[in-house]
């Protein structure tokens, strides 16, 4: 399965550093069916760079209703910062 997201600092020309955000696909009961890692690398510094396409690979998971981000840190200055996940809405495509 296939799931693509499209990262996007809001044009405000601060970019972000690599990301590693953790997601989980779940049924439409709320249900948990897997938990994964995706990672980026960094973009958002100029308008040229404003978005980026991640993609997270996984098994064909059946019934997946909803993409949840229940973890997002950055790399900055060598050190991992968490992210508030406010910061995050997403909008995914998924292909099995």
């Amino acid at each position: 399965m296939l799931t693509s997201f499209r990262l996007d600092n809001g044009g405000n020309d601060e970019g972000f550093g690599p990301l590693t955000i953790t997601l989980q696909l779940k049924d439409k009961y709320g249900q948990t069916l897997v938990t994964r890692k995706m990672e980026t690398e960094a973009f958002g510094d100029s308008n040229a760079t404003r978005t980026t396409d991640a993609f997270l690979e996984t098994e064909c998971v059946e019934n997946v209703a909803t993409t949840e981000i229940i973890k997002a840190t950055e790399e900055s200055n060598g050190h991992r910062v968490s992210l508030p996940l406010s910061v995050f809405d997403p909008r995914t495509t998924i292909h099995c």
